[in-house]
């Protein structure tokens, strides 16, 4: 008994839903260029739109209701670094 070893197939918590190399650094790209409001509002974007065509057709097809706190987690991730609070405004 003492040699037995459990198997762990899922792990404890809840699953990642957004996966894979270049979804997570198109996001994180889209963060880094547009903010983090600005890339939810084109990823949440109806398909044929302005806003859709800013992103990758075939990485995010159909538009994608994405919250905040998981888009800034991804873009930490892949290493964007945001300053705090809104844009300037462009003169």
């Amino acid at each position: 008994m003492a040699n037995a070893k459990k198997v762990v197939k899922n792990g404890r918590g809840r699953p990642v839903v957004y996966k894979g190399k270049k979804f997570l650094r198109h996001v994180a790209t889209l963060v880094k260029n547009h903010g983090a409001t600005g890339a939810r509002a084109i990823l949440n974007a109806e398909a044929g739109s302005d806003l859709a065509g800013k992103r990758s057709v075939k990485m995010v097809p159909q538009p994608l209701g994405i919250s905040l706190p998981t888009l800034l987690k991804i873009a930490k991730k892949e290493g964007v670094v945001l300053k705090r609070g809104r844009r300037a405004v462009a003169a």
